[in-house]
């Protein structure tokens, strides 16, 4: 197989191509209801702080994994571990491993941005404190 047949998700695609900008990673549409990242409560406030205290959290994990991407773009083959270079996971296998964590925390922050917009418009009365 060719490794253009490979995107960027896979350690493959590294061996051909350069690494992709990481303002051009891009998040997918998310099929899961927000039940799976935060549990649904009555109190809707409460949910509501709920959801954006996940969403930081989200927002931290990004911020740690674009650091370690450009890490990987600045240090190269000096940015892996021994236990990586022992185990034979070399700069392609984290190259795709980073990209990857990138694109989900994307595609996760998207979402759950959207359901706490939901939740704010089914209730107003919480956007007036």
């Amino acid at each position: 197989m060719a490794t253009e047949e490979f995107g960027p998700g896979h350690p493959w695609y590294y061996r051909d191509n350069d690494p992709v900008p990481v303002d051009e990673i891009q998040g997918k549409p998310r099929p899961l209801g927000l039940e799976y990242y935060v549990k649904p409560i009555k109190d809707q406030k409460k949910y509501l702080d709920n959801l954006k205290k996940y969403l930081q959290g989200q927002k931290e994990n990004l911020n740690r994994d674009i650091a370690r991407y450009n890490e990987l773009l600045e240090k190269g083959e000096n940015a892996l571990s021994d236990f990586d270079k022992r185990c034979g996971f070399g700069l392609e296998t984290a190259f795709s491993l980073v990209h990857n964590h990138i694109a989900y925390n994307k595609s996760v922050i998207i979402h759950v941005e959207n359901g706490i917009k939901e939740v704010e418009d089914a209730n107003p009365q919480m956007s007036l404190f």
